[in-house]
């Protein structure tokens, strides 16, 4: 058998639809994988053949995720599939030691979306579910007055992806851990999704300037995204907008670290959050040194901002040192260290951990760590989840 990474599968085409298509068939159609395969940017496809015949396939999107405001260089596993007439783990091992040799070389990151049947799948290989799956749940009625010059009008999604929807998108959703940063091409792909799952996508218009967009169903808002001022109104907008007598709450899934999160606390709400560390949305460390370094002035920002005493500490066998308010990094040896996992060092970078599980960490550090590592509400889009 004979694998390889291929950015286009020209004559494979047909064959991978068709693997594909086979493994996933109770759940999409054929049309939908050509218009993927077509279609969406930034792509590559790991293919192993047997006799000049696809037998196993993984689709991999080249992707910048945020974590931190900070734009980190992400390997996204997609759709796998192997021919099922092979009774072997052989086509599997295969597509994951290239996919592992692949991402180790090419990104911090390695993403996969959350797909029921591989719960528990990746996780011995060092991946750790890391979406809380947040929702926030507002009573809808009564809906707050809002100003009546706000115009809201409804966005054009076959036509082109115009700049200032970019920009405002990027604008916001750097602010967010676990987004994705999206350019035109991506955002073309994406306006075709929405009309395929029957989104509405609204802009908002003030003294004719576009200050801000909305992604919904229904009672659902999945997306908000504008210039500042728009996010401190945006509830009072969508509530005022969405008016559907049968619902009586509106509920928000745009994760507990959006920028407009604090707004919506203000009213009477709810939060509902799941943690699954085996499955759901997951994420690998490709290398904990180099993920800290590009997060390191993020970390040294924060604690330059709350005046902290210079300091030494170990987290695992990687030293931190901060003085005259600048923040290094070294490895080392340290009488405590007993584990360096980097499902446990995710754990710590998203700051969803409780310190005293991990027996390589002082806890005399653990005010520290945590002002270091502050809880991100890691949350990908749903527009992302391919």
């Amino acid at each position: 058998m004979k694998v390889n990474i291929i950015n286009e599968l020209k004559e494979d085409k047909e064959e991978v639809v068709d693997l594909l298509f086979r493994s996933f068939k109770t759940i999409t159609s054929k049309d939908y994988f050509i218009d993927f395969i077509d279609n969406v940017p930034y792509q590559k496809f790991i293919v192993v053949k047997d006799a000049d015949k696809c037998v196993g396939v993984l689709c991999l999107l080249d992707r910048d995720i945020c974590i931190k405001s900070v734009h980190v260089k992400t390997t996204w596993m997609s759709y796998m599939a192997v021919d099922s007439r092979y009774k072997t783990f052989k086509i599997t091992n295969l597509l994951k030691k290239t996919l592992f040799q692949y991402s180790s070389k090419t990104s911090l990151l390695t993403v996969g979306i959350a797909r029921k049947a591989l719960d528990g799948y990746w996780y011995p290989y060092g991946f750790l579910g890391a979406t809380n799956f947040s929702e926030i749940h507002i009573d809808k009625f009564p809906s707050p007055k809002i100003s009546t010059d706000f115009l809201i009008k409804d966005f054009n999604v076959s036509g082109s992806v115009p700049l200032r929807l970019v920009e405002l998108y990027n604008y916001t959703y750097a602010k967010i851990s676990g987004s994705i940063v999206r350019d035109k091409s991506i955002w073309q792909y994406h306006l075709q999704k929405i009309i395929n799952q029957e989104l509405k996508l609204k802009y908002v218009v003030k003294k004719s300037v576009i200050i801000g967009y909305f992604l919904y169903k229904e009672n659902k808002v999945l997306e908000v995204f504008g210039t500042n001022f728009f996010i401190g109104k945006a509830h009072k907008i969508i509530s005022a907008h969405i008016v559907d007598e049968k619902c009586n709450k509106l509920i928000y899934e745009i994760g507990l670290s959006h920028p407009a999160t604090p707004y919506l606390a203000k009213y009477n709400h709810s939060i509902n959050q799941r943690f699954a560390w085996n499955g759901g949305h997951v994420v690998k460390v490709e290398s904990v040194l180099s993920l800290l370094d590009v997060l390191l002035p993020i970390i040294e920002e924060r604690l330059v901002k709350v005046s902290v005493c210079d300091f030494e500490i170990f987290i695992g066998d990687i030293k931190f040192s901060y003085k005259n308010k600048i923040l290094m990094l070294s490895r080392g040896s340290h009488a405590i260290v007993k584990s360096n996992n980097k499902q446990d060092w995710m754990k710590i970078i998203l700051g969803v951990c409780d310190y005293q599980e991990f027996d390589f960490i002082d806890l005399e550090d653990e005010g520290l760590i945590k002002l270091m590592f502050e809880n991100l509400h890691f949350q990908i889009p749903l527009l992302d989840h391919m």
